[in-house]
């Protein structure tokens, strides 16, 4: 089953980390500049959050800002992500991974 977002992007998005968002969102992070330049950059495509990411933001206490934030930049959840995605980012990680 394919979520609202991958049909209309026929599938391809941009799936967003955690410390991406959370950079974005704090004025005060390291990255907070740089990480706003690259979501502006890429403000025309799907931007996503899956599962584990909307889980990981939602327990901050900064949760109702983050919710807004992520409203404001049209960042989606996408419930449904298929294993397809999952394998991908796995292998992606095993490049940047000491282990």
């Amino acid at each position: 089953m394919r979520s609202a977002t991958s049909d209309r992007c026929g599938g391809e998005m941009i799936s967003l980390d955690t410390n991406v968002l959370l950079a974005a969102f704090n004025p005060l992070d390291a990255f907070h500049g740089r990480v706003l330049e690259v979501l502006d950059r890429i403000a025309a495509e799907p931007r996503v959050i899956c599962l584990v990411v909307y889980a990981e933001l939602r327990a901050s206490g900064e949760w109702e800002g983050l919710r807004l934030f992520l409203e404001r930049a049209a960042v989606e959840v996408v419930w449904d992500m298929p294993e397809a995605v999952w394998e991908r980012a796995g292998m992606a990680m095993g490049g940047l991974t000491p282990l």
